[in-house]
Formats: C-alpha cells, structure tokens, sequence
C-alpha cells in the first residue's frame, strides 16, 4: 500500500532543496555559507533524503535474483539521468563533457550517483545475508565498515566520502522503515515536531558545510565541533525528524513528490547554466521578495519542463528516473 505522507515528504525534502540552492545561487552566491537559513536547510536536508529513500525498503535477505532485479532497476533510474544530465549541462556550457565525472562525481548530479551505490550495497549486503546466513544488520555494518576504510584509502576519489557518510542514513531509513505505516499514528506527534524544530534550529546556529570555512571570528570550539562527525549527524537525524512529523500533518507536497528526481535535476541545471550577471540585476528588490519570486519562477519553470519530457518515454527514462 502506498503511503500518502511518504510522497508528501519527498515533496517538503525537495522544496527544501530548492530554497537552499536559491539562496546558494540568487540571494547570496558569494557569502551563502554565513546565511542561517541556508545553514539550517544545509544541516540536515541531503542525510533526510536518504532516509526516506531507505524508508521505502526492507531489512530482509533476498535472493540474487531479486537483488540484482532491484539494482538493476535503480542503475536505471539513478545513474542515466545522473550520465545524461551532466551531458546536456556540458553541451549548454559549450564544453566537452568528461570521463571525470566517475572519479569526481560531485561534478554533476552527485546526489543521483550516491543514492545509487547505497541501493546497490544495501541489496548486495542482503543477497550475504541470504546465502550466508548471517543477520541483515550485521551484514550491513560489516558493509558500512568496509565502505568507512575504502574512504579512507582513496581520499575523494568516486565519491566514496559521501557514499560511506549517506550509507548510514540509508540504513536508518530501512531500520525506520519497519514503522513507515504507524509513523503519521504517533501520540503527541505535534509536540514532538515542535521540540525537534526548535532543537534542530540551534543545532544550525552551531553547524557550518565545512569547518574550513568556518568564519575567523567564530570561537574555536564551535570549529571543533564542526569537525565532530557525531555532532553532525546527530544534527542531520534531528533535523529529519522534524520534516518527517511535518509530512503527516497535511498531503499538500504530495503531487510534488512524485516528481523529486526530476525536480532535483532541472533546478539545479537550470541554476547551473543561468548566468550570474542575470542574478546581478535582480538585487534591487528586497531579499525576502526576491526569494519567494526566484522560489516560484524556477518550481514553475522546472515543473513545465518536467511535463514536456513526461511525453516521451526515451526522456521520462533517461531524463527523469521514471522506470518501473
């Protein structure tokens, strides 16, 4: 059975998505990183995708047939819209797209490439757990420990990093997963929804994309902080709490939701190839109104965009990760 507030929460994830890269792109390109709102989406908003992504599948051993039935279909649905994206991107820019986008895939749609290794070792760590019988969990934190040193042994390189970072989420959305249906049914949901958001707002005040870039005048231990991989992903986990309680207050993001992957890509390609002098001569209005006209332009224009490529199957496909 399909569960409304999941669509609702892609949804909600998704806008905000799109109002950090507004802020990132149009409101403030050159000083993002010292905006709070940025900040405070930044802070939980990509771990958040991963767990509804690993909401949606099940803490179970299966077969290599059905494994490699499952990857298969997301290598469809992920990596040819994340190939086919960076090509037209490429081409718009005038330059030659390149086979560094594997090595380096933080160059394109890296979101679409590592949700695609987390599905892929997700489905390979339950095939072990079928043959092997072994329990799931502790296959996946084998998996997840394996992924951890191959990080750490390739510095950067394939996107390894994050896929190691975002495999944890993913897990944390299967394990959430065996609730998905009683979730919109928890008592005192409401009160639970205030105390996260308002946790998750200071968390923000303290968090920052990289502690590189932390300001100079900031003290130290907020730097240190920063650095600590347990602050940022208890920061992630509690701000995702917040968004998924809101999901299954109201099913208004629901339609939305349908559509994230293909949002995802041409929001951020239509930001990628506008130039910045464009931006420029929109700085003589307020900053709130130029966020909420810029919010509702580029969701306009990217929703008709995505309408025209749903005509054709070969670009529903390729273009838009719409393959059952």
């Amino acid at each position: 059975m399909r569960l409304l507030y999941i669509d609702n929460l892609r949804g909600l994830a998704i806008l905000l998505v799109v109002f950090g890269h507004i802020i990132q792109y149009v409101i403030c390109p050159d000083s993002f990183d010292n905006n709070h709102l940025f900040r405070f989406i930044y802070s939980f908003h990509m771990p958040l995708f991963f767990i509804i992504s690993g909401l949606t599948v099940s803490i179970e051993a299966v077969t290599k047939e059905v494994a490699i039935q499952k990857i298969k279909r997301r290598l469809i649905q992920l990596l040819c819209p994340f190939v086919a994206w960076y090509v037209i991107t490429k081409l718009l820019l005038g330059e030659l797209p390149s086979y560094e986008l594997f090595i380096y895939p933080d160059s394109g749609l890296w979101f679409l490439w590592a949700l695609f290794w987390c599905a892929f070792n997700f489905y390979l760590s339950m095939m072990i757990s079928h043959y092997t019988q072994l329990p799931p969990v502790f296959i996946l934190l084998i998996t997840f420990l394996v992924l951890f040193l191959f990080a750490v042994f390739v510095s950067g390189l394939f996107g390894m990093g994050m896929i190691s970072y975002y495999f944890l989420f993913y897990v944390i959305g299967g394990v959430l997963g065996r609730f998905r249906e009683i979730i919109p049914c928890i008592k005192y949901r409401y009160h639970i929804f205030i105390v996260f958001l308002a946790v998750s707002v200071l968390l923000s005040l303290l968090w920052h994309r990289d502690a590189i870039i932390i300001p100079v005048d900031e003290p130290r231990w907020i730097c240190q902080i920063n650095q600590s991989r347990l602050f940022r992903v208890l920061t992630a986990l509690v701000g995702s709490v917040w968004v998924i309680l809101l999901s299954t207050f109201t099913t208004i993001m629901g339609g939305v939701g349908k559509k994230t992957l293909g949002i995802y890509a041409i929001h951020q390609v239509m930001l990628w190839i506008t130039p910045i002098s464009f931006f420029d001569k929109l700085h003589f209005m307020n900053d709130g109104l130029l966020f909420v006209l810029s919010v509702v332009m580029v969701m306009s224009l990217t929703l008709l965009v995505y309408d025209l490529l749903s005509y054709r199957k070969i670009t529903k496909v390729v273009l838009l990760g719409k393959y059952k």
